[in-house]
């Protein structure tokens, strides 16, 4: 009796037994189902932000790329402003070096006609002098044209520069 008593009992404990491991199981189950819903979730949520950020990432880069081809086109027009002004300045000097040149000729040929009416007067040593005083008076007047031009090119490159460099910081700046 024992036997079949013992018998009885393993064979419930065993129907119990595999009803818990059953019960179990499905709970596991259930429970893997849910974190593989809630990790397709997550991973659909990370893509999502993924591509955000990208898009993010590249209308940056493009305002960038914008705002750079902005700065150089305006920094291209002022290069080529400058250059017109210093080429300007530059022809301005030289047609008033052309000026003092055709100047100084003039002066040498009035002094030059001076010195032959002087020659037939009768005071050779104050005509001497005279045409020392005149040679002296040309040859300065010379040097200061030729300084004076030096100084003028010198003001026309500085002024041009100075310019370029005020139109440069103010096509950069308008922009921000």
């Amino acid at each position: 009796m024992i036997t079949k008593l013992a018998s009885g009992s393993v064979a419930k404990l065993a129907g119990a037994a595999l009803l818990i491991a059953l019960a179990v199981a499905g709970v596991q189950t259930y429970r893997l189902s849910e974190e593989r819903l809630a990790h397709a979730e997550t991973s659909r949520t990370h893509a999502e932000t993924i591509g955000l950020l990208e898009r993010r990432a590249r209308e940056a880069e493009s305002a960038a790329r914008e705002t750079e081809r902005h700065w150089t086109a305006a920094m291209e027009r002022v290069v080529n402003e400058h250059q017109t002004q210093i080429d300007q300045a530059r022809a301005d000097a030289d047609a008033a070096a052309s000026a003092g040149e055709r100047l100084r000729q003039r002066v040498a040929e009035l002094t030059a006609g001076c010195r032959r009416a002087a020659g037939g007067s009768a005071v050779a040593g104050s005509s001497q002098a005279a045409d020392a005083t005149a040679r002296v008076l040309a040859d300065v007047q010379r040097r200061l044209d030729a300084a004076a031009d030096r100084v003028a090119r010198h003001a026309d490159e500085a002024r041009a520069a100075g310019l370029a460099c005020e139109r440069a910081y103010g096509a950069l700046t308008a922009s921000r």
